[in-house]
């Protein structure tokens, strides 16, 4: 029932993705030589006061060359969006004996425009293209909300995972939605040293979510595609 690369792209791609992502922002934080929006004195990455984003600036608010670092947040950003389409596009699949093949592939259409905003967000560095990087930067989150919605209902509803699977996706969904609250009516960086590290930290606590709840969802599939195959 399932082949081999159909099995790869559902369980894989999004472990492998997630993966590359965690590592290669990990090294580019550790090359980040410093400053932040609000001070340009300080030295090396500050996890309460940087934007995930600084790190992918060509150079830094106190005017350090950041290549090393804006190269492989570029390439982390670059090659989530590129695995995770591809994982969008085989998704519906998944689903299609419960009947939800139709409204998964609208899921799965706000998942892959979703993505798309995920390789605009890392060829657009913030100190060169500020426009199109907030735009595609806010529009990972407006996107991958609806998507994420369809998809917890999706989950809940088949028969192939766990109800749990839908409900820790729900859970997401809502974090999701807090943060596009938080990116409208929260305070703006520029107002208090308050503010950016209320932004930059409500950034990383989503970040960290979308990673555990695509490495859930992965987990699922993979357990449930084992039982048909195993």
């Amino acid at each position: 029932m399932y082949n081999r690369m159909y099995k790869l792209i559902l369980t894989r791609f999004p472990l492998f993705s997630l993966s590359a992502f965690v590592l290669l922002t990990f090294l580019s934080v550790i090359l980040y030589p410093g400053s932040t929006y609000r001070d340009n004195s300080t030295s090396r990455y500050h996890f309460f006061d940087n934007f995930l984003s600084d790190l992918g600036r060509t150079v830094t608010f106190g005017g350090d060359i950041n290549y090393f670092s804006c190269f492989l947040f570029a390439n982390a950003l670059c090659i989530t969006g590129i695995m995770f389409m591809i994982f969008y596009v085989v998704l519906p699949w998944f689903f299609k004996e419960d009947n939800y093949f139709r409204l998964s592939i609208v899921g799965s259409v706000f998942g892959l425009l979703g993505c798309v905003c995920f390789v605009g967000t890392g060829l657009t560095p913030a100190d060169l293209y500020l426009d199109a990087h907030i735009f595609f930067s806010n529009y990972i989150f407006y996107l991958s909300f609806p998507a994420t919605l369809i998809y917890s209902y999706v989950i809940i509803r088949s028969r192939k995972l766990n109800t749990l699977y839908g409900i820790g996706y729900f859970a997401f969904a809502l974090t999701l939605v807090s943060y596009i609250f938080i990116l409208e009516f929260g305070p703006q960086p520029s107002e208090s040293d308050f503010s950016l590290i209320f932004q930059a930290t409500s950034q990383k606590i989503i970040t960290i979510c979308f990673v555990l709840a695509t490495w859930m969802l992965s987990k699922g599939i993979n357990k449930s595609i084992n039982n048909v195959t195993g």
